[in-house]
């Protein structure tokens, strides 16, 4: 799995989602993101949409722009996460909310 398909994976929108986003074709943008085909226009559009220039997400040190965005996105998806456990399991006006309970209660 290369870094562009981390992302997508961790920010949870698949190759579908992102073509329609962009405006290409779903085997154009499946290609290019799993790096079998060449194409600087839907490499270009697809690194728009990450807000990097296709260099950055398709060159030889890709990595190193899109790490940041994928621990962006990890976090952003561990805080929707635990609010939504923290809405679903510490509602408000329960005792527990807020506090630390012992793990074996």
């Amino acid at each position: 799995m290369n870094e562009l398909q981390k992302l997508l994976r961790v920010k949870n929108v698949s190759v579908l989602q992102l073509s329609e986003e962009i405006g290409v074709n779903y085997h154009q943008v499946q290609k290019v993101v799993k790096g079998t085909r060449v194409h600087r226009p839907t490499q270009e559009a697809i690194a728009e949409w990450c807000g990097l220039t296709a260099d950055q997400v398709f060159g030889p040190r890709s990595a190193r722009f899109l790490a940041p965005q994928i621990d962006r996105a990890i976090r952003v998806r561990a805080d929707q996460v635990e609010e939504r456990l923290r809405g679903r399991y510490l509602r408000p006006g329960n005792k527990l909310a807020g506090k630390r309970i012992a793990g074996n209660v």
